[in-house]
């Protein structure tokens, strides 16, 4: 996996509340926002038919 500066950015507009609770369920799981949004569209992949993982499984 390539260092984390080195990935491509996207910038992402989403609902406030989207925001807060993404936010929160990264403070509950030990991630920031950036590694959580990677960690949920990573299972989603997984889930529909895409065989991706992130560095640790856990997110970065």
């Amino acid at each position: 996996m390539m260092p984390t500066r080195a990935m491509p950015q996207t910038n992402l507009r989403i609902p406030q509340q989207v925001k807060d609770g993404l936010k929160r369920i990264a403070a509950r799981n030990g991630r920031s926002m950036n590694s959580e949004i990677i960690q949920v569209l990573v299972e989603h992949l997984n889930k529909n038919g895409e065989a991706l993982t992130t560095r640790n499984s856990q997110g970065f």
